[in-house]
């Protein structure tokens, strides 16, 4: 046994604090790190809590206005924005009937497509910290856009390849602007010009937006040229106006907003691309030729759509709750045969077909140009693919911020998944019941009244201890009367919000609870089932 005397028990004694107090030093600079680098998560207001499901204020205002509701819940009364709220809330409860586990949420396709929105919702709060957060706008910058924001002009216009011509043209017009459509006529042989209405919108291209509402602008006036685009240039000539005074202070608050969402977007945006010149620095793209042509040749057909399709596809987009199209499945059998085969590297490292449609699985392509001549394709389709590599690169920024665990983050792809379990369930009802796809197209209203009504009625019933509903702030909430279908430019998943679940015409609020309240009464509950007059929350 080892023996120790008082000398080397005091020299330990004190070598042992020394260790406890670095250990305790490293402990606190470990807890100070981890509570420095904690998330800052954006403030949401909760509308609904349904067991393990929520949905926020934000979120609900969003699924109201920024798709098409049915007719039947369109307009902007109080019994609407409840049918609204129902129907949101029964979404929700069918998610929870399908459960988190099925064939349908668990297969490949839509796997991917919901991991897809979410790292697109990650990297828009990467933009949101790198670029939105740094804006800072002075008031005169809104003003000069204010001063003139009431006004609505009728213009008459003509679309440009070339800069030079549209200068001529217009040096010639600014001389006689009442021989405007002579001159077109005379030069390009335009016998009619197309007109059109603009107002302050922030759907309009910017450079518009500056040409007509930072100065006063003159009825009859020739604008000078406005390039909207690489090669393509906007000459208008100013018909007149209608002005649409800014009396109230709502009015005025919001054309202040929206001039200064518009002004920061358009300043966060440049803050971004200068953000990723830094983080793609260095990064040099190489396409394997011989490879990348056949694959244009694959891929073609499936890009260039006329315009019909086009529009067939953008309705289907709108309306086709749940569906995820695999758009390359006619071709699949020839990607399978050269998906071992280099089709780009980057800075020497060689990525095959097989990556590239990997990649593409959550990150469908976004061609720069929306309109474009089929040669020009090859072209277009390097510039989408190099954009997706440098998506790729964000999205691992994001991930190593954690920006999967930021609230609205998680809440965008819940909302996402519960749309799509619900649609999947509301499917397998609809089989069950023997009502075909077409039958609930045509005869919708009388179809959820028979069918969905009572069953949703039952799934009430049967989750109502689950529900807690904060009435006094749903109370505050007033929707509008106007028909939208909000979409993201310019991103691989263009739809805002998934379409409105139709699933209730029910406009009673008659179970769950209040907030921080106590159950419904069991009379309420009877009183639903009689079908009588509709009953508020306590």
């Amino acid at each position: 046994r080892l023996k120790l005397n008082t000398k080397t028990n005091l020299k330990l004694h004190r070598f042992l604090h020394m260790i406890r107090k670095i250990l305790l030093i490293l402990f606190s600079i470990v807890l100070i790190v981890s509570c420095g680098n904690k998330l800052e998560q954006p403030k949401e207001i909760i509308l609904v809590k349904i067991g393990p499901k929520s949905i926020s204020k934000n979120e609900f205002i969003r699924r109201a206005e920024m798709t098409i509701r049915p007719p039947y819940c369109r307009s902007n009364y109080n019994l609407h924005k409840k049918i609204v709220l129902n129907s949101l809330i029964a979404e929700k409860l069918l998610a929870l009937e399908a459960g988190e586990d099925n064939d349908f949420i668990n297969d490949p396709v839509i796997q991917k497509h919901l991991q897809g929105r979410k790292e697109q919702a990650m990297r828009q709060w990467l933009f949101y910290e790198k670029a939105t957060k740094k804006v800072e706008l002075d008031s005169s910058e809104i003003l000069k856009y204010f001063a003139w924001a009431d006004r609505h002009y009728n213009i008459s216009y003509v679309n440009l390849q070339d800069s030079a011509l549209a200068w001529q043209l217009f040096e010639q017009a600014a001389k006689d602007t009442t021989q405007f459509d002579e001159i077109l006529q005379r030069n390009i042989g335009l016998t009619k010009l197309p007109r059109r209405k603009i107002q302050y919108s922030n759907t309009e291209p910017d450079p518009v937006l500056d040409a007509l509402f930072t100065r006063r602008i003159l009825k009859g006036e020739v604008l000078p040229p406005v390039k909207v685009g690489k090669n393509d240039f906007l000459l208008m000539k100013v018909d007149g106006w209608r002005r649409y005074p800014i009396i109230t202070q709502s009015q005025a608050d919001q054309t202040w907003f929206n001039i200064s969402e518009n002004l920061t977007r358009r300043k966060a945006e440049k803050y971004f691309a200068n953000y990723i010149r830094q983080v793609m620095r260095g990064k040099t793209i190489t396409f394997e030729r011989n490879n990348f042509l056949h694959l244009v040749e694959l891929l073609g057909p499936i890009y260039l759509k006329t315009p019909e399709e086009k529009k067939k596809q953008l309705k289907k987009l709108y309306w086709d709750e749940g569906e995820v199209e695999d758009k390359f499945s006619e071709v699949q059998p020839k990607l399978k045969e050269m998906e071992k085969a280099p089709i780009f590297n980057i800075n020497g490292k060689t990525f095959t077909v097989e990556d590239l449609m990997e990649a593409m699985s959550t990150h469908p392509l976004v061609f720069r140009k929306k309109n474009f001549p089929n040669k020009e394709f090859g072209q277009q389709l390097q510039f989408a693919i190099m954009d997706l590599i440098t998506d790729q690169e964000l999205t691992k920024i994001a991930y190593q911020n954690h920006y999967d665990e930021i609230n609205v983050v998680k809440r965008n792809y819940q909302m996402w998944k519960d749309s799509f379990n619900a649609y999947y369930y509301k499917k397998q009802l609809m089989q069950k019941w023997g009502i075909a796809d077409t039958t609930f197209q045509k005869r919708m209203i009388p179809v959820i009244e028979e069918f969905f009504n009572p069953y949703v009625d039952s799934l009430q019933n049967k989750y109502s201890s689950m529900i807690e509903i904060n009435t006094d702030e749903f109370n505050k909430i007033k929707l509008t009367r106007i028909d939208m279908v909000a979409t993201f430019s310019n991103l691989p998943y263009s739809l805002v919000v998934p379409p409105f679940p139709t699933l209730t015409t029910d406009d009673r609020l008659d179970y769950g609870k209040k907030m921080n309240s106590s159950p419904v009464d069991e009379k309420v509950k009877n009183q639903k089932k009689k079908n009588q007059k509709e009953k508020r929350l306590p």
